[in-house]
Parts: C-alpha cells; sequence; structure tokens
C-alpha cells in the first residue's frame, strides 16, 4: 500500500521578509507553471486595458458619429475584458492556493491543471465572493480617501492660518501629509484586510462563502503589516 508523505512545515508566524523570501523561491523553483497560471487572466485584463485607452482618446479626435458609436462599443468591450480579467484573477488565485498547499505539504507537482480545476470546482463560490469583496473594497476605499482629503484639507488651513515661518510651514506640511497618509493606508489594510484571504479558505478549507469571510477575518487578524508588505511589494515587483 503506498504511504502518503505529510512534509514538516513550521508553524511559527512568519515575517513580511520571511513571507516575501519564501514567495520568490517558490516563484523561482515553478516559474514558468506559474507563468502559465497567471497568463489567461492578466492577458484578458491587459487587451481589455488597452482597448480601453485606446478609444478613450480615441474619443475625444474622432468627429464621425459612426467611429464615435464604434469608440463606444470598444470602451464598453474593454471595461469588460479588464474588469473581467480582474475578477478571474482572483479565482485563479484560490485555485493556486490549493495547488500550492498541497505541494507544500503532501509533495503534490504544481500545475496549471490543477489549479484550474480547483478553480472550476468553485467557480460560482469564488465569483460571489469577490464581487461582494470588490463591492466593499470599493465603498471603503472611497469613503477613506474623502476622509484623507478632508484631514489635509484641515490641517493646510490650520497651517496656513496660524502663519508660521515658510520653513516651518514645509516641515509640519511634509509631516501631516506622510502621517495622514501612512494612517489612512493602515486603516485601509485593516479593513479590507479582513477579506484577504477568502478565496484561499473556500478552496483550501472548503468552507462556503459568508464562512470563509468569517475565516478570513480571524486569519488576519493582527496581521496588517504583513498585508501592507506583501501588497506594496507585489505593486514593487
Amino acid at each position: 500500500m503506498a504511504t502518503l508523505t505529510v512534509n514538516q512545515l513550521p508553524l511559527a508566524p512568519l515575517g513580511a521578509g520571511d513571507l516575501i523570501d519564501r514567495a520568490v523561491r517558490l516563484y523561482r523553483r515553478h516559474f514558468t507553471t506559474l507563468i502559465r497560471i497567471a497568463a489567461p487572466p492578466v492577458v484578458i485584463s491587459a487587451a481589455g486595458g488597452v482597448m480601453t485607452s485606446i478609444s478613450w482618446r480615441a474619443l475625444t479626435a474622432t468627429a464621425s458619429e459612426t467611429s464615435l458609436a464604434l469608440y463606444v462599443l470598444m470602451l464598453i468591450a474593454g471595461l469588460c475584458l479588464w474588469v473581467g480579467g480582474m475578477l478571474l484573477n482572483v479565482i485563479v488565485m484560490g485555485g493556486a492556493a490549493r495547488n500550492l498547499v498541497t505541494h507544500l505539504l503532501w509533495d503534490e507537482p504544481v500545475s496549471a491543471r490543477a489549479t484550474y480545476r480547483n478553480a472550476r470546482a468553485r467557480f460560482w463560490g469564488l465569483l460571489g465572493s469577490t464581487l461582494i469583496i470588490g463591492s466593499i473594497t470599493m465603498v471603503v476605499f472611497v469613503i477613506i480617501f474623502y476622509v484623507w482629503i478632508l484631514i489635509l484639507t484641515m490641517v493646510a488651513f490650520g497651517i496656513v492660518m496660524l502663519q508660521f515661518p515658510t520653513w516651518l510651514t514645509a516641515i509640519l506640511s511634509i509631516i501631516s501629509g506622510v502621517t495622514a497618509t501612512m494612517g489612512a493606508l493602515w486603516l485601509f489594510f485593516l479593513i479590507v484586510g479582513r477579506f484577504a484571504y477568502v478565496p484561499q479558505v473556500m478552496l483550501v478549507e472548503g468552507k462556503g462563502v459568508f464562512a470563509s469571510i468569517g475565516r478570513s477575518a480571524s486569519l488576519a487578524s493582527g496581521n496588517v503589516k504583513r498585508l501592507m508588505a506583501m501588497v506594496f511589494f507585489s505593486i514593487f515587483a
């Protein structure tokens, strides 16, 4: 009878640097496979972005009604592709999470076929959770953005009214701007980070949409710095 080999993984929480180092090593080891996994949603969203950019610029330059209608349709199609690619990216990420977990625990091969099979098995649940999380993220972003603008405006008005010397005004403006920005980012990741693990929980633990949201919130507790570090590293990369 064949025996199942279970790898012994360290259970201690990893810092942001350890997470990034492990992710980089994992990408180096399975680079080609992970490129194949990521390619479809990235190509779809990139095509949508290109179509949106071209049609938006052409809308203001064309004088023909026929061309205008064509560019409007192209803009709508581009936006649909871009949004669809972003949604597919989150769905595929959930499938990849399950594939990578089984690889780390039981040495199962990392493959695009297994990833998309996992994503297809929970497609509608992942799609529903992605739409819910996307809506919440958008609302939270808008609220925090306007609060951030309001705070900066009030601070700038206060500094101007107090009539400090120019050099002191510049220093206070920089300090208040950086402080308000960091506070807004921390608050954003504190709220949105509660939903960061929903796709992984759905695929790895097999929970439903709302149960995954609750489980994700408990997993994300105390991990604001890690989430911020991983997001900014991804943006930089």
